[in-house]
Order: C-alpha cells, then sequence, then structure tokens
C-alpha cells in the first residue's frame, strides 16, 4: 500500500494530500447497429461500406435521392433516369434518427476471370469488338462484322482548324494546329459533314460527303458546320441533317441539335417509335467549346472534318482487324488520379532544364471510382515554402482540397492540410498528414483487402508517394513546384497530296516524330467499309512509322499504314501507300491536337484581385477571363477508351501518350503589368528606315512586324508586306492579322499612328493577359521616355505592380525568373515573390456502367443462368454481398439490395444474412411490379399479380428465418423534388423498421395500424399509392405464401400488415419481431462474452458475466421483449473436459413476447332479464 500511495503522491514534506477519484464515470455504449444497403447513389464512397450517422451525413457524403425520368444533357449531367432505391431506403431509415446504416455504393465491375463475352464486361462500347458480333445491349445496334452502314458503327470525331492561305494558289500551305471539337458515337451508320470541301479543285457545294478526310469549310463563324446522320447504303438514308456551331447561346448550339442521352439508342427500353431525327442510332459525346475559342481562337472561317478514331494498340496485320476502338469503354470502374507533383530545378544550368527530368514526388488517387469526384473535387498546392535553417533543410507546403467549379477569385477549401513537408520522419509528413490507405477486393477470397501505411485523413483523397521520398533518400530541399497535366493520344499530322496524279489523295502521318521524308512503313491498321471508309489510328506499329491514305469519295476501303509495297481490295477499290513525300506536291499540311484543360497564363488574368493569390496550373472556367465554371469540364477528364494506357506512371505516359500541359513554376516571368484598364507603349521613329518590332504572348507565341515609313502602315515580315488591319496611318482598331500566329481577339490590341509615332495598346479584355513588348531594333526606335517602363515589359505607363506569366519553356530557354536567378537565390525567389500556388485536376475516373441502360443494373438483362463470370451488373451486386459478409468487417443487423430481384442474387442476400446470423435480409422478389427502365410495356402490362408472385416464391423453395419480403410496391413522394416515384416494397419495410424502433422497441412487430400506417409517415417516406389494392382474399394468400402484404383500407389508408419471415417451419422465429429480438440479444450477449475472453475459466469469471447478462435480460423484459428468461453457467454446463479444453459453455432459456397478429372477440347476446353471472 505504502508503494501504491507513493505512486499517486508526492510526499516530500509533511502536509495533507488530496485526490480525487471519480467512479462515477458510466461507461461507454456501443455503437448503435444499423442496415446495410446496398444500390446506387448519387455519388459518394464506392465498393465499400461506409457508416452514416445520420440523414444530413447521408445527403453529404451520397447526396440525395435520385426520382428518376429526367431528361437533359445525360452524357454530361449523369444518368439519372432510373430512381435510386437504395438511396431512397437510406433517407427513409436514417429519417427514424435510431441508428446508423452502412451504405454501399454501386459502380460497375468485372470479374477478373470473366468469361470475354460482351455482357460479361463492365462499361460501354458502341459496337461488339467480339467475333460475334452480338450486340452490347439487348436488341442494341453494331457489329464489328458491318458491311456497310446500317451494321456499322463507331466514334466519330469532328477535327477543326482555322482557315490558312487560299488553298488555289500555293502548295505546302501550312494551316497550323486544329484540334478535336466533338465526338459522336454511332450505334448504326455515320455521320458527315456536308459543305463545300477545301480544295484548289472542288468548291462547289457537294451532294454527299463521306467520313473520309475531305476539310468542309464553316459556314459563318463560332465554327458552324452542317452535319447529317446517315443510316443505310446505296442509297444512303439521310435520318437527319442539322446546321450546328459551338455557341452555347445559339438555337444551332450542337449540345442543342443532337442528341446527348446513349438511352435512347437502347430499343430494350426505349419504343423506337418515339425516337425521331435519327436519335436512336447515335449519340453525342464529348463536346470541347472551351478549348475551341480560347485555344483556336474565335475564327470566322475554318475547316472541319470527320473521321472515326481509334487506338493503334493490338494492330494486325493486313487482315484490317482492330481490337480497340476510342468507342471502347469496356472495363470496370476506375478511381480518378491527378498527374505527377514534380520538384522544382535544384540545378545551375536553366538551359538544361526539363520536366520530365524532375524528381516525381507524389500524386494524388480518388479514394472511391467513378467519375462524380473528378468533375467536383481539384487540388491544389499552396503556401511553398523552402527550408528556413540548417537544422531543418525541408520546407513546407499546404494541400487544398477544392470544389472544381469554385474560382481563384473565391477558392472554396473543402479540406486544407497546412505545414506539410517530405520528412518522412516528421509528424507533417505529407503522407501522414493526408493517408494513404486503399482497398481492392480480392476475387480469390472474396473480400477487401486493405493497403498504406498511413490511414486516410482526408475524405476525398490519397496520396502516393514517390519510394525515394517515402524512404528519405531524396534531396531534402525538394518540394512540389508543378504537376503534369491529364495524358491523352499524342498529336497527328495531316499532308494533302493534291498533285494532277493523285488529286483524292490525302496523307495523315500520326506521329509527329515523323518528317516528310522518312517515307511510311507499318502494318494495316483498318482496312474495311464498315467504319464509313476512313479512320484516325492513334498509335503505332514496333517500328513507330504510322500513316494513313483518306478517299474522300468513301467507298474505298482505306489501308491505314499499310505496307508501301502492298495493294489490297476491299469493297469497290484499292489503297495503296506511297513510300516517299515531297514537300512540293503538298496542297497543305495540318497538325491536330487532343483537347486540354485551360492552364492558366497571366496572374493578372480573370479580374483577380492580387495576382500572388492566384493559382496557376488548371483553370476551370469558360475562358481565361470568364471565370464562370466550364459545363463542358467533365469532357476533359473522361477516361480514355479501353487499352489506350493512359495512366501516368512514375516513368511517365505509355508510348504515344504525351501530357496535355506540364506545369511548374519554374516557367513562370515576373513582369511589371499596369493596372489601369488598357495598356499602351509608344515608340517613336529615328531615322526615316525600316525596322522591325515583336510581340510575344506568355504562351510563348511571337509575331514580328516591318515598320516602313512611306505611310502604308505595318506588315507581317515574310509575308509580302501584307497590311494588317488596324495598323494603317492613323487607323485604330483590333489587328486582326495577328490570327495567324496569335489571335487578335484573344490579345486585344489595338494600334494608333501618328507620322513617325506608333502606340500599340493592349486592352485589358484579351484573355491572354498583356503582351510584352519587345524592340527587335533598337537603333531605329526609341522606347517611351519614362524611366520606370523596361524595353521589353507587359504594361505601360501608368502604375506599375508586379505579376507572373507562365511560358512553358521559358526556364529552359533562361528567360523565366528561376533562370534569371539560377545563381543567385533560384527558385527561391519566385516564392519570395509570392507566386506559390497551383492548381491540378482528377482524371481517368470511369463509373464502369452501361451508359445505355437507364438503370444499369436493371434485372432482366440478367439471365437466370447468368453469374459472375458471365454478367458485370450480376458480377458488381454480387461482390457488394461479398464485401458485407464477414461479420467482423461490418457490424449490422438488417440487409437490403432494393429492386434487384435476380433469383440467384436475392439468394445469395438471403445465405448471407442466415451465414452471418446476425442480420435479417429483406428481399424484393419477382413478379410483382417491372419499373419502366426495364423494358418497353405499358404500365398496365408491368404490373404483375399476386397469383404469379406466389407461384414465383414458392417454386424457389425458401426456408430461412433470417429473410423476409413483401408485396406489392408503393408510390412515394419525393421529399426534395415532390415527384411520384415507384419503389420496391424493400423500401417501405425498411423505412418501417427504422421508424418502428423509435416508436417502440426493435422486438416490436413493424406492422400494423400503430407502427406499420405507410401513410401516417411509418416509411420514413410519404407513401401515397400501391401498385395493387390487396383484398382480404389476397392477403391470406401472400400470408400463407410468407409474403407479407401491405393493404389498403378506406379509412386507415396503406399499411404494412404482416410481419413474417422466410422460414416453413412453424416457431417463435418466422415472425419478424422474434428474429430481431434474438439477433438483438445475441449480438448484446457476444459483446460481454467478449468481455472475459482470454480471461481465467473459473467460477470467478462464470460470476461475472451471469452479473453482466442477467441485468440486460431483466431490462429487455421490462421493456417487454421477453416474458421470461434464465441463464445456466455452471459445472453441469461447463464441465471438467470442456475446461481443459479451454471452453466456457453457457446456456440461455427465453420465451420471447409474441406480437398479436390475430385477435378474436365474441359478441354474446343475451335474454333480457339474464344474468351476466350465468
Amino acid at each position: 500500500m505504502s508503494s501504491e500511495l507513493a505512486r499517486k503522491f508526492r510526499f516530500v514534506s509533511p502536509g495533507i494530500f488530496l485526490r480525487e477519484v471519480d467512479n462515477s464515470q458510466l461507461p461507454r455504449l456501443p455503437d448503435a447497429v444499423g442496415p446495410t444497403i446496398i444500390g446506387r447513389y448519387n455519388y459518394g464512397p464506392a465498393m465499400r461500406p461506409f457508416k452514416v450517422n445520420s440523414l444530413a451525413e447521408f445527403v453529404e457524403v451520397y447526396g440525395n435521392p435520385i426520382p428518376g425520368a429526367s431528361s437533359g444533357d445525360v452524357w454530361r449531367e449523369g444518368n439519372k433516369t432510373g430512381p435510386t432505391y437504395a438511396a431512397y431506403a437510406a433517407f427513409a431509415w436514417l429519417n427514424s434518427g435510431v441508428a446508423p446504416a452502412n451504405i454501399v455504393r454501386l459502380l460497375g465491375d468485372e470479374h477478373d476471370q470473366n468469361d470475354g463475352t460482351v455482357l460479361a464486361q463492365a462499361g460501354w462500347t458502341t459496337t461488339d469488338p467480339s467475333s460475334t458480333g452480338t450486340a452490347r445491349s439487348p436488341d442494341a445496334y453494331g457489329s464489328a462484322e458491318a458491311t456497310n452502314l446500317d451494321q456499322n458503327g463507331g466514334a466519330y470525331g469532328l477535327w477543326i482548324i482555322p482557315s490558312g492561305s487560299d488553298l488555289n494558289n500555293a502548295k505546302g500551305t501550312t494551316l497550323g494546329t486544329g484540334s478535336l471539337a466533338a465526338i459522336w458515337y454511332m450505334r448504326k451508320g455515320a455521320v458527315i459533314l456536308r459543305g463545300k470541301q477545301v480544295s484548289h479543285r472542288l468548291q462547289s457545294e457537294l451532294t454527299e460527303v463521306t467520313g473520309a478526310a475531305v476539310m468542309i469549310h464553316s459556314e459563318d463563324s463560332n465554327y458552324t458546320f452542317q452535319a447529317e446522320i446517315l443510316d443505310t447504303t446505296a442509297p444512303h438514308s439521310k435520318l437527319y441533317t442539322t446546321k450546328f456551331n459551338f455557341d452555347r447561346n445559339s438555337e444551332n448550339y450542337i449540345r442543342k441539335v443532337f442528341n446527348t442521352d446513349p438511352i435512347l439508342t437502347n430499343r430494350s427500353v426505349v419504343d423506337s417509335t418515339t425516337v425521331t431525327e435519327g436519335r436512336g442510332n447515335y449519340f453525342l459525346g464529348e463536346t470541347f467549346e472551351s478549348n475551341l475559342f480560347n485555344v483556336l481562337g474565335a475564327s470566322t472561317d475554318s475547316y472541319g472534318m470527320i473521321l472515326p478514331i481509334s487506338s493503334g494498340s493490338g494492330m494486325t496485320d493486313g487482315s484490317g482487324s482492330i481490337s480497340v476502338g476510342y468507342e471502347d469503354h469496356l472495363e470496370g470502374f476506375k478511381n480518378p488520379q491527378t498527374g505527377w507533383f514534380f520538384s522544382q530545378d535544384l540545378g545551375t544550368t536553366p538551359a538544361h532544364y526539363a520536366a520530365e527530368r524532375m524528381t516525381k514526388l507524389f500524386k494524388f488517387h480518388g479514394l472511391d471510382g467513378g467519375e462524380w469526384l473528378q468533375n467536383n473535387i481539384k487540388i491544389s498546392i499552396a503556401d511553398i515554402r523552402a527550408p528556413t535553417s540548417l537544422a531543418n533543410p525541408y520546407g513546407t507546403f499546404t494541400i487544398q482540397i477544392r470544389r472544381a467549379s469554385d474560382s481563384d477569385n473565391v477558392p472554396v477549401i473543402l479540406e486544407q492540410f497546412t505545414e506539410c513537408d517530405l520528412n518522412p520522419a516528421s509528424s507533417n509528413f505529407v503522407a501522414a498528414k493526408v493517408g494513404d490507405m486503399f482497398m481492392e477486393f480480392d476475387y480469390n477470397t472474396n473480400r477487401l483487402r486493405e493497403y498504406g501505411q498511413y490511414r486516410n485523413q482526408s475524405s476525398f483523397v490519397r496520396i502516393e508517394m514517390n519510394p525515394s521520398v517515402e524512404n528519405g533518400t531524396a534531396d531534402p530541399e525538394l518540394l512540389p513546384f508543378g504537376v503534369f497535366g491529364p495524358v491523352r493520344p499524342t498529336s497527328w499530322r495531316v499532308r494533302s497530296n493534291d498533285g494532277d496524279d493523285d488529286p483524292a489523295r490525302t496523307t495523315v502521318v500520326l506521329r509527329t516524330d515523323i518528317t516528310p521524308e522518312a517515307g511510311v512503313s507499318a502494318r494495316a491498321t483498318l482496312a474495311d467499309t464498315s467504319r464509313g471508309g476512313s479512320f484516325i489510328a492513334l498509335g503505332s506499329d514496333t517500328a513507330g512509322n504510322v500513316a494513313a491514305h483518306f478517299d474522300p469519295a468513301g467507298t474505298t476501303a482505306i489501308a491505314f499504314g499499310e505496307d508501301p509495297n502492298s495493294t489490297r481490295a476491299n469493297g469497290s477499290g484499292q489503297a495503296k501507300a506511297t513510300n516517299s513525300y515531297t514537300n512540293a506536291t503538298y496542297r497543305y499540311t495540318a497538325s491536330y491536337e487532343f483537347p486540354k484543360t485551360l492552364i492558366r497564363v497571366s496572374a493578372s488574368a480573370g479580374n483577380i484581385g492580387d495576382p500572388k493569390d492566384a493559382y496557376f496550373g488548371l483553370q476551370t472556367g469558360k475562358s481565361l477571363t470568364d471565370i464562370t465554371f466550364d459545363p463542358g469540364y467533365p469532357d476533359y477528364l473522361r477516361r480514355l477508351p479501353t487499352g489506350f494506357g493512359q495512366v501516368d506512371t512514375i516513368n511517365g505516359p505509355p508510348a504515344d501518350r504525351e501530357y496535355s500541359w506540364t506545369f511548374s513554376l519554374d516557367d513562370l516571368r515576373t513582369v511589371n503589368f499596369s493596372a489601369a484598364a488598357s495598356a499602351t507603349f509608344t515608340f517613336t521613329d529615328k531615322t526615316n528606315e525600316e525596322t522591325t518590332i515583336t510581340l510575344t504572348d506568355f504562351e510563348g507565341t511571337s509575331i514580328t512586324f516591318e515598320v516602313d515609313q512611306a505611310g502604308d502602315g505595318l506588315a507581317v515580315a515574310g509575308s509580302g508586306n501584307t497590311l494588317l488591319t488596324g495598323f494603317a496611318n492613323s487607323a485604330v482598331g483590333i489587328a486582326t492579322g495577328l490570327t495567324n500566329f496569335v489571335n487578335a481577339s484573344v490579345l486585344k490590341i489595338t494600334a494608333v499612328r501618328d507620322g513617325a509615332k506608333v502606340t500599340l495598346t493592349q486592352d485589358s479584355a484579351g484573355s491572354r493577359g498583356n503582351t510584352q513588348i519587345v524592340l527587335s531594333d533598337t537603333t531605329n526606335w526609341l522606347a517611351n521616355t519614362d524611366p520606370d517602363v523596361p524595353s521589353a515589359f507587359t504594361g505601360g505607363t501608368d502604375t506599375l505592380e508586379k505579376t507572373a506569366h507562365f511560358a512553358s519553356g521559358s526556364r529552359r530557354r533562361v528567360e523565366s525568373l528561376t533562370a534569371l536567378s539560377a545563381s543567385n537565390g533560384g527558385y527561391k525567389v519566385i516564392l519570395d515573390e509570392g507566386f506559390d500556388r497551383f492548381t491540378s485536376p482528377l482524371y481517368g475516373g470511369f463509373d464502369g456502367f452501361d451508359i445505355y441502360e437507364a438503370e444499369p443494373l436493371r434485372n432482366s438483362a440478367i439471365s437466370a443462368t447468368d453469374n459472375q463470370f458471365s454478367n458485370y451488373a450480376f458480377n458488381t451486386v454480387k461482390r457488394a454481398i461479398d464485401t458485407v459478409a464477414d461479420p467482423e468487417f461490418v457490424e449490422t443487423n438488417l440487409m437490403v439490395v432494393p429492386g434487384v430481384t435476380n433469383k440467384n442474387l436475392t439468394k445469395l442476400l438471403l445465405d448471407t444474412a442466415e451465414a452471418r446470423a446476425d442480420a435479417l435480409a429483406i428481399i424484393d422478389i419477382e413478379d410483382v411490379y417491372t419499373p419502366f427502365t426495364e423494358n418497353t410495356q405499358s404500365y398496365k402490362d408491368r404490373v404483375g399479380s399476386v397469383n404469379t408472385a406466389i407461384t414465383s416464391l414458392r417454386n424457389r423453395d425458401l426456408d430461412t428465418s433470417y429473410g423476409a419480403t413483401y408485396y406489392p410496391w408503393v408510390q412515394i413522394r419525393d421529399p426534395n423534388t415532390s415527384k411520384l416515384v415507384w419503389v420496391p416494397p424493400s423500401v417501405a419495410a425498411l423505412g418501417t423498421f427504422g421508424s418502428s424502433e423509435a416508436k417502440s422497441e426493435l422486438w416490436f412487430a413493424p406492422a400494423g395500424f400503430t407502427r406499420g400506417g405507410l401513410s401516417d409517415g411509418a416509411a420514413g417516406l410519404p407513401v401515397v399509392n400501391i401498385t395493387e389494392r390487396v383484398v382480404r382474399k389476397d392477403r391470406d394468400k401472400l400470408y400463407t405464401a410468407k409474403i407479407n402484404p401491405i393493404a389498403q383500407f378506406p379509412a386507415e389508408g396503406i399499411v404494412i400488415f404482416g410481419q413474417k419471415t422466410l422460414q416453413i417451419t412453424p416457431s417463435a422465429l418466422d415472425r419478424i419481431n422474434v428474429r430481431r429480438l434474438l439477433i438483438f440479444l445475441k449480438k448484446e450477449v457476444s459483446r460481454f462474452a467478449a468481455t472475459i475472453l482470454f480471461d481465467q475459466n473459473v467460477q470467478a469469471t462464470w460470476t461475472r458475466f451471469v452479473n453482466k447478462v442477467d441485468p440486460f435480460l431483466a431490462s429487455v423484459q421490462t421493456r417487454l421483449g421477453l416474458t421470461d428468461y434464465k441463464i445456466v453457467l455452471d459445472d453441469t454446463t461447463t464441465t471438467a473436459d470442456l475446461i481443459d479444453r479451454n471452453i466456457l459453455y453457457a446456456k440461455i432459456f427465453l420465451k420471447p413476447a409474441r406480437a398479436i397478429e390475430y385477435i378474436a372477440i365474441d359478441f354474446v347476446i343475451t335474454r333480457t332479464g339474464a344474468s351476466f353471472d350465468d
């Protein structure tokens, strides 16, 4: 005792020592246990159980339920056609507030050993790549074995390039760089452009132009073209002709005039007679409006051509077969990710700089698969600080998880991790602060396996570290200084051979490193008419050589990259490659790129208050000056087709892929700029001779002007002295002549000439920021005499402030601030200036669902013989059930997959609940009601009947007390939109379980007028109707068959009128309230048992156990769950033999309280004067 007191008190000198001992603290109550609800949700954690504790938390994490039957731009806005039944079930349960719920959001996944058939694969495609030609969805279109347009399909891209010089006058014209503008996905037929062909021979209106490489003139500004949807061949059936453009405010906006709903192409669920204008043949996918107007500029004239797109991977011999098309998205769900964040250049030789050679530090992965995260979240690095002492050589930085739709002017930060560093021994190590744990499903053991070292602190992302950083072997001075943008296919070039001998031949070289003199020698990637004649194959053979020749007539099969010495015949003609090229024979050359997200060029763009608050890198606005969120932003982030290898590994992107952009603070130039509405710079002539000046935008693009003093204005150097509009003597206007190099509407430059003086003005409305003026010949021209204005600057004579501009490659050109300061502070200088933040997107996530389905997991697409190997929808649900099969991984007492009626899947759910022995499964059965997402039948034909439902269930021979089912479906009123929605009865049943428990106890029957009145709100959702009014006779049939009826009464309304389990043998456990009581009792007693596990198997321990269980059972008895009980734990149960085998064995005898289901009352009428005592 003395030693114990000495530990509790410090006795040194005499005194009175007092200590407070609180033995009144209540023990921590165990967490409440609730249901596991599996199904589709708006967004949120996917394919893993996630506990939500309240309705408010559910809405925050998973969003509100989707009532379905909505229209609009389904491709961009997501599939909101099918109701999310599971979300309604979760809403109903959590509305009671009695316990949390485990949510398992489903995304499409395929088994890693699936049988290879199309239905076994998750995702979607327009055609079936298998040799059988089976459609991806029943009754859908498409076949890889197509021989005409009626059987054709695939992805068709619209490629646009600003118009160049007059092609009639000069060969070898360079059109510049164009871009992919839109993609149509054809289930059948083809899409073509109609208009004037770009050629020195053909300028007349063509009656038909196929999908071959025929350039068509745009009709006016905003990239306006005319397109046709074709159905069949010989003759072509034109289903739809329309003019379209890329102006969001126009009635001809491309997304207004074309079908953007893939579901309309699925004849299994959409009546084809209701689909007009060829919308059942195709849908419009990605469109890249922002890329067009911000990269190519607002062109009044442009050239467009439509070509199918495919991957060069899987190229075969001359058979013309191809394994991967741009329409091929057959794969399971994928997590989005960022590019790698890389370090600053610590070297002192900027000319050797290359971002790819910098140390890759880390990247981020979305915690959960799917597209929602990348569409709604972006990641910023901010507050980068260099190390400040030798004692701590590591710098710090902040990671911000931001809302994608915010702007740098008003950033919305969802999560923030400050003072992060790259020291693995530090508590601020970035991996420790963010977390790096992730889960993968193991199909061998049918369970989730967890990996990683640091628990996730972020709700959205995890971090992946470079091993050298994680192991502490990287240079401690390294800091995140840049990031690689999304991976895209490499750019490609087109050369038109418009010579007299072959006026119709066009050659497309699909690698930027192939020169005309190199020629082409490659294997064929496609040569059949099924793709409409012409095709872009992205990739190369093993020698790195790819070319394609196009026949603009579209009737000849085109050999892509075919051996130049071969000749092959297909269709009605032949195609033969050309072995050598001469620039003189080219009518034009052009380059095309795949689109990219916007990135910030100027820190002052977008009217940001302080340029030092600007985040470089990703911008999600419509333009660099319009910070309104771009509704087309998700199209830039979509996962590339299967087999394209878009993942950015630590070794860089795969072959034939490239980063769409690369940003680094090492490529920032800091300059002074004018805070006024516009900036001017005046040049004064010193002589009367011709001289030059140069304008440079801050993407590094320059244009040089000749200035002669003869009064005929300014002219582009080397272009035959063609005058530039706006630069004539004393004229004022936009320099539209800049469009050849730097788009004038972007630069917003005006010019005034007054004798010997030329004044250039940069309007602040220009989206590139102010233009740098470089004096090419300081001998003949004087700069403004203001001493505060340098000769190379962005701005004018007003108050100058510091800003920064991003120019890719500026460090390598020794133009960036860190390059100019390489020997005097280096990377620290740009941080000291306050430019210390940049942003990256997440990209490449994929939902894994078949986008042609209103309900991606519809029951009618899963046959009775399907399994996890033959059907991806089956596998998706099965995987989710398997994930929660282990009671030590997920604690639950109810299980439900609302809306899934497949017999094998509902049987799996029942078996899982029984194997766990601690949960009741509520299943929906077949032949009750078929929702509109399953077929094209009328409502009347989709309503089942009592007899068919009973027969269907009896044929299954189910016998378990761990399951229950209900009849019929109910109609609810959506609590947010007030729309009426038909939902399966499991939704109402689960909500009633919750409200019944809230009103009384879980062992009270969740049925009847008191606790089962759906019209009175028992379901947690407003129930207003049922698919069938169940009369007394039918209720008797249903209850005999173990189906709990949902009845409707004139006065009481809609009521759950039964509470049977699926157990056949009569016993107390054939009632739901008793089964739930036993589940509860077993779970709680097991908690008590866990407290004595590994204790001594002696009487004292037995007594301790009994003393815990007895008051608990007495409490349940008091609350009307039990009528009596008895606990036996002595040497009659735990015998000496069991003790020797380390076993404690007890018996608990229970008498459950039964619910009143039948009330029998005799009304006895007696004679007058009779005594009631008789």
